[in-house]
């Protein structure tokens, strides 16, 4: 079961101090002011007493209804889709606070990995995971016929210049194909989201079709999704081996949403993508032009 830290999630309101004796709790805190969730997690949820002194004060956890999620020690395991208030208190409920849980159940056509996001079973516009799918130009959410920077939207050739994205920063939803087809909780996975499925994943490359990525999270590990090796556009046509050693059934590539902070330096004109290489086992980071074509594989938040 995979565990979350509350890092992630939430804070609550103090209801009342008790100031009778140095070594009582004054206070409890969590630290953020929501917690959303999939169902079928485990969450460690931490909190923070006043005085420090108190810490080892006995706390009393409770959910509002136990069968959406129950709580042990701190510990929550959520059972199925619904809003919870979980509350702690100690020295006889003088001292308590109460934070919000929502449990989302995985949307179909997700797979989960048990991550901070589901990811997709198939590429924007294909019927299968192994299906190719549309090719996008960065921050655009249509197919074209030509895939070269005269063409890119964000890109005005009289003046030879970008009109939006010129800067490093997260793509925003009404330009993410993933946000627009299929809703607001979806997205085009961001690079630390991209990161983390590596890290949590066995990678095997399947000869001439692509990369499968399998989850080692504790009782995640039967489920695994499958990047196809769909190769990308550029100038109309997937790269061909006489052209350049990226092609179909070699590379398996997709984009991310931004650019991390160690890669400011880079063009405005490029972002970075993630792509799997034939017969490798780890994943490589390329920097596209972004009027290339390459395939989106959405991920959606809880």
């Amino acid at each position: 079961m995979f565990i979350v830290a509350s890092s992630l999630l939430f804070s609550c309101t103090i209801d009342e101090n008790n100031d009778s004796d140095g070594l009582s709790v004054k206070s409890i805190e969590f630290d953020k002011t929501e917690i959303r969730s999939f169902v079928n997690r485990e969450i460690a949820l931490i909190v923070t007493v006043f005085p420090q002194e108190a810490a080892e004060a006995k706390l009393r956890w409770s959910s509002s209804n136990n069968t959406v999620a129950t709580v042990n020690n701190g510990i929550v395991r959520t059972l199925k889709e619904g809003t919870v208030t979980i509350t702690v208190s100690a020295d006889d409920n003088k001292v308590k606070a109460s934070c919000s849980l929502t449990i989302s159940a995985i949307p179909k056509g997700a797979v989960d990995l048990g991550l901070s996001v589901c990811w997709a079973t198939c590429n924007i516009g294909a019927s299968s995971p192994e299906g190719f799918g549309e090719y996008f130009s960065w921050g655009e959410t249509s197919e074209k016929d030509s895939y070269v920077q005269a063409t890119y939207k964000w890109y005005n050739s009289s003046t030879e210049s970008f009109i939006k994205y010129n800067f490093t920063g997260l793509l925003g939803p009404e330009d993410d194909v993933a946000t627009k087809r299929l809703g607001e909780k979806w997205h085009t996975p961001t690079y630390e989201e991209l990161e983390e499925l590596v890290q949590h994943c066995t990678m095997s490359w399947v000869e001439g079709k692509g990369e499968m990525l399998t989850s080692k999270v504790s009782g995640f590990e039967s489920n695994s999704i499958f990047i196809p090796a769909a190769g990308f556009m550029d100038d109309s046509v997937p790269w061909r081996a006489e052209a350049h050693p990226y092609l179909p059934g070699t590379v398996a590539s997709f984009w991310t949403s931004n650019i991390p902070s160690e890669y400011y330096d880079e063009p405005i004109n490029h972002i970075r993508a993630g792509h799997f290489y034939n017969g490798d086992t780890n994943i490589w980071w390329s920097s596209y032009s972004k009027f290339d074509g390459l395939q989106v594989r959405p991920v959606v938040k809880p």
